[in-house]
């Protein structure tokens, strides 16, 4: 086996599936592995194993990928090491975590921008994969009137009252043009995915304004549900601190960054004043970057060229 890529608990096995998922996209063989049930109500994840069982596959395996900052003593010697290092465990703790981590790995795969120059070694940033071969853009309008969807997964992180608040003002110039639904009901990922597909526009999260020193979220960058929105089809409106250095190593990115309430409006207000083609034209190149940088194939292809070499 090329690649054993293993977790230790809750919904790390769905992160570790979908990187199985993108190698497998590039001919590498991979397996993940998880020593804990998942929680999550996505569908596909990690195989549950016993730690016998996943001691014998790291055996068998030339490289191991240990997920989201965890430590498992798989009693293996002579093999090529990698952590994943994604999520509040390393934020919180990455002082700690890279001493643990630093002396053992090759490189340290890097989720989210916030988590870059912290000081893990070799590190490289790869952002969340979807499977657009699954998940099939549904460009139709649903009536007449442009639907705006939010969805979030946390209120308080996504900043949903400060965009409620955007949408609430938006309402006294453009009612007549919009509908929003907001919603932070949760359900399982089909019917949630199905929500989204009947959105023109959706809002993923914007990074709440600073209340004292600190703010509620601190890593500002757009996650899972906004790169599934956008393989939807839908316009993305999102935080993303990291623009910039996005648009260096990747390319040109086609979410609308608002790092800001007041970015929300601006672009809010130029997307209403738009034709249905305009629209459709958006819509269609947010798709197509997902397709180029975000498909299975193309996160398989980056860990296999530029984190593993192989």
């Amino acid at each position: 086996m090329d690649v054993l890529l293993v977790s230790a608990k809750e919904d790390y096995a769905n992160v570790s599936y979908t990187l199985q998922q993108c190698l497998r996209t590039v001919g590498v063989d991979a397996l993940a592995l998880s020593l804990k049930r998942t929680r999550t109500l996505k569908p596909n994840r990690a195989r549950i194993v016993k730690v016998e069982e996943l001691k014998r596959y790291a055996e068998q395996s030339e490289i191991i990928q240990l997920m989201h900052s965890l430590y498992i003593n798989l009693g293996v010697k002579n093999k090529r090491m990698f952590v994943y290092h994604g999520g509040g465990r390393y934020r919180e703790n990455f002082k700690v975590l890279n001493k643990t981590f630093n002396p053992i790995v090759e490189k340290c795969i890097i989720q989210t921008g916030d988590l870059l120059g912290l000081g893990a070694k070799n590190e490289v940033w790869i952002l969340p994969a979807v499977d657009t071969e699954r998940i099939k853009p549904v460009y139709e309008r649903q009536g007449k009137k442009i639907i705006v969807g939010h969805f979030p997964s946390s209120k308080l992180v996504k900043n949903s009252e400060g965009i409620n608040k955007v949408m609430e003002r938006l309402k006294k110039d453009f009612g007549d043009k919009f509908e929003y639904i907001n919603s932070s009901s949760v359900m399982d990922w089909s019917k949630h995915i199905k929500r989204v597909s009947k959105c023109d526009i959706y809002i993923e999260a914007c990074t709440p304004q600073l209340k004292g020193k600190r703010t509620v979220n601190k890593y500002g960058e757009w996650g899972v549900s906004g790169v599934e929105a956008a393989a939807l089809g839908k316009v993305v409106i999102t935080h993303f601190l990291s623009h910039k250095r996005y648009e260096k190593e990747y390319g040109k990115c086609c979410l609308k960054t608002a790092n800001s309430l007041d970015a929300i409006e601006k672009h809010m207000r130029k997307l209403l004043t738009l034709n249905n083609d305009e629209l459709l034209q958006i819509k269609k190149d947010t798709r197509a970057w997902v397709e180029k940088f975000h498909s299975h194939y193309a996160v398989g292809k980056r860990l296999k060229e530029i984190v593993y070499k192989i």
